[in-house]
């Protein structure tokens, strides 16, 4: 139990998510280090103060948010239950920030990080029942069936566009993809995961308008799309984690 000062809240929160910052990067450098070379799994490794900073940013965010919508009176003690909601939420957000950050350095999406993501959601949604267990699943089951039909309809469109692609019109999407919007099912419910994977589509497809269109991309270039669908899980499925809204 804590005092239910602001400032011990925040270090709290800062504290843990610095922790688990560090634990899922040393996590992941295993399965890097088999799909890429030591030189690529080394720079993942790596304290980079950016991220650092973006992870405190948020922690420190939503650790406010997470103090100011208990409405208890000041000084008042924080119980175990609320401490453990915390320790979960920072474990939420730095798990997704070390994703963005190896998407971006690698174009992977490590199986050992989304299977964690899933596993952790799965305890959240037991323990605090934001949704149940059986809507969880079943929204990780919507999930993966709606990727699996948005690459469908991908690969239709880049086939319609373009009869001379080398590539497999699929690879804009990787099984790391997959796996992180089927994990994030379990934590936001199919109503939020629509929203988030509906935002980050949206904001991919001006990312690569543009880029066709100015920098003359062609059509078989690959984006990280993980970055994205973790800044929307953030900011649209936090929220709803600490019952702001």
């Amino acid at each position: 139990m804590i005092n239910t000062n602001l400032l011990p809240v925040i270090i709290y929160y800062f504290f843990f998510g610095l922790i688990f910052n560090f634990l899922f990067v040393k996590f992941a450098h295993k399965e890097i280090l088999k799909w890429t070379d030591s030189e690529i799994a080394n720079s993942c490794s790596l304290i980079d103060i950016k991220w650092l900073l973006l992870n405190f940013l948020f922690v420190s965010c939503f650790g406010y948010a997470h103090f100011k919508a208990l409405h208890l009176p000041l000084n008042e003690t924080l119980y175990p239950k609320e401490l453990f909601r915390g320790l979960i939420i920072c474990s939420w957000l730095s798990l997704l920030i070390v994703l963005a950050k190896i998407d971006i350095q690698t174009n992977l999406l490590p199986d050992r990080l989304t299977l964690s993501l899933a596993i952790i959601g799965i305890v959240f949604s037991l323990l605090f029942e934001h949704i149940s267990l059986i809507q969880s699943l079943g929204s990780a089951f919507l999930g993966f069936a709606f990727l699996k039909v948005s690459i469908y309809f991908f690969i239709l469109f880049k086939k319609y566009v373009s009869k001379d692609i080398t590539n497999s019109p699929g690879s804009a999407f990787g099984r790391g993809d997959i796996c992180l919007i089927t994990a994030l099912g379990i934590w936001v419910g199919w109503e939020t995961l629509l929203i988030i994977v509906l935002f980050s589509s949206l904001i991919m497809i001006t990312i690569f308008t543009y880029g066709c269109f100015f920098y003359k991309w062609d059509l078989d270039k690959r984006l990280p799309f993980g970055p994205i669908i973790c800044l929307m899980s953030i900011l649209l499925g936090t929220p709803q984690f600490l019952r702001i809204y």
